[in-house]
């Protein structure tokens, strides 16, 4: 209900400015022909959707669906650019202190560059054919991408992961992949690992999975979960 009396409140400033826009346009507060009407928005908006594209020379009549398909096309292509290159970078910074080291400081000086700052250099080096618009998607893409997956590393636990991986590579146990690492701190009672798939038993709880012995309610810093 709360939800209901807020939305109409939502809803005044984008009127109000709609009704300002339409009496400036109106009593020509402005020099005439600067501004259109939204009117004249409208229709011309209704000619670049449904308007006819056999026989016509105008680049804005029936248009709109094949600008906004080509216009997703290059997006998805430069951010599947931007993340073939972003995300194995952001996994070598997060890995290798030495990568870090050399490549990070690098990162985040040009972070903060707008990309707009960048038009001039894409321009010169690809022309104005869709290269420049890919690689100005790319950039755009490009650091959100490795800063958060040079974080998302940084924040495992990597002594403990990799002891994880040789001691399942050690003793062979049929595990075929982790499932899911980094989970939540959890207090477990006893480890069992069955031949079917691993769970909460009653075992003695020394295993090698486990970085220490547990007791009964002791809690372990990560939870590894683990597929057959």
């Amino acid at each position: 209900m709360a939800r209901v009396l807020r939305a109409p409140w939502a809803l005044v400033l984008p009127a109000a400015l709609l009704v300002l826009w339409h009496l400036t346009v109106e009593y020509r507060w402005v020099a005439e022909g600067i501004i259109p009407s939204p009117a004249q928005v409208l229709r011309s908006w209704e000619v670049w959707i449904f308007g006819a594209t056999k026989g016509g020379l105008s680049p804005y009549s029936g248009t709109w669906l094949d600008n906004v398909l080509y216009s997703s096309k290059r997006v998805l292509q430069g951010f599947g650019l931007a993340a073939l290159v972003a995300i194995p970078l952001g996994l070598m910074i997060g890995w290798n202190r030495l990568t870090g080291r050399l490549v990070d400081p690098t990162i985040q000086l040009l972070r903060p560059v707008p990309i707009t700052a960048w038009l001039p250099f894409a321009i010169a080096v690809f022309g104005i054919y869709d290269a420049s618009a890919l690689f100005l998607i790319g950039m755009g893409a490009f650091y959100p991408i490795v800063v958060n997956t040079t974080h998302g590393v940084r924040d495992l636990d990597d002594d403990r992961l990799s002891n994880l991986i040789e001691r399942v590579s050690e003793k062979r146990l049929g595990l075929n992949r982790i499932a899911q690492c980094g989970a939540c701190a959890m207090a477990l009672h006893q480890i069992h690992i069955g031949r079917t798939q691993p769970r909460v038993g009653q075992c003695g709880p020394h295993h090698p999975l486990l970085r220490r012995p547990i007791r009964g309610r002791q809690p372990v810093g990560r939870a590894i979960l683990v597929d057959r």
